[in-house]
């Protein structure tokens, strides 16, 4: 990878890495997830900076060229938080099920009871 394309490279990871800081700063995002996209980003800087180990990880994979690993490590990874998203919002959406059934449930027991109340 040529020098300006590490340079960039960087700068986008340092980039994310900032956003990341500042959302969490302003709680829009948990520390678990910061953390992951911290980690992410530098063994995305030390794939980039150590040519040797890109170009080893190249060769063992079958690729021709370095960016095509870390395009497949990307697109490896983008697969990978999808799954765990989608498994995140099937369980909040079983949550919110549970919890609209329990309050229609607290509701219709409430309704229940203020006629025997005004007795």
């Amino acid at each position: 990878m040529s020098l300006r394309g590490q340079a960039f490279v960087l700068m986008i990871s340092i980039l994310v890495i900032l956003f990341v800081l500042n959302a969490l700063r302003k709680r829009r995002i948990n520390e678990e997830y910061c953390l992951w996209w911290i980690f992410i980003m530098i063994a995305t800087d030390v794939l980039v900076l150590n040519q040797r180990l890109l170009s080893r990880i190249t060769h063992l994979i079958g690729a021709l060229v370095p960016i095509s690993t870390l395009t497949l490590f990307a697109l490896i990874l983008m697969l990978a938080i999808l799954i765990y998203f989608s498994m995140k919002i099937s369980v909040l959406t079983n949550q919110v099920r549970e919890l609209i059934q329990f309050a229609a449930l607290q509701k219709k027991d409430i309704e229940e009871l203020r006629p025997k109340a005004h007795l």
